[in-house]
This record gives structure tokens, sequence and C-alpha cells, in this order.
């Protein structure tokens, strides 16, 4: 996975983070926000311009924020070298 991971993605590569049933691999932390609820929409009142935004923060197994994004159990900078890995 990499910064393009997000949604139901992310909430699919936190299941398996947490649960331990898969390793995930990818060169970058996922783009986040995927375990929160769906977002919401509001207007603001004075320009009516509609504002889509998370109704809740979704935060890791640590307590930090998902925001930010899932963190990687194997770091690969490619899938040459995650074969390479698998191979040892």
């Amino acid at each position: 996975m990499d910064k393009g991971s997000f949604s139901s993605s992310e909430g699919f590569a936190v299941f398996c983070k947490n649960s331990g049933w898969a390793t995930v691999v990818g060169n970058e932390n996922s783009g986040g926000d995927g375990i929160g609820v769906d977002p919401i929409l509001f207007s603001l009142p004075n320009s009516g311009l509609v504002i889509r935004s998370t109704s809740q923060k979704g935060l890791n197994k640590d307590g930090s924020s998902n925001i930010q994004g899932t963190s990687l159990d194997l770091y690969m900078n490619s899938l040459d070298d995650l074969i390479e890995h698998i191979n040892m």
C-alpha cells in the first residue's frame, strides 16, 4: 500500500494489521482516514458552501490518529524487493 490507499482499502489494512491476519506491505504509509464513520455534509450558514468532513476521528490500535495513515508491517521500495524478501 501507499499514500493512495484509503477508504475501504485503509479499513482492510487496519483489520489485517490489528488482527495479525496478514502482513501489511508497501512503500509508504496509507493515505489514512479510513476507519472513522462515513463523511457528513453540512453547509456554512453565511455562504451556503457545502463542506464534507469525517464525523469521527479514527484511531489506530496504538492510540494515534488514523488521519496520518496506517503504518506498514514491512516497508519495500518495489515489487522486486518484495519478491527478493519472500525468496530469502
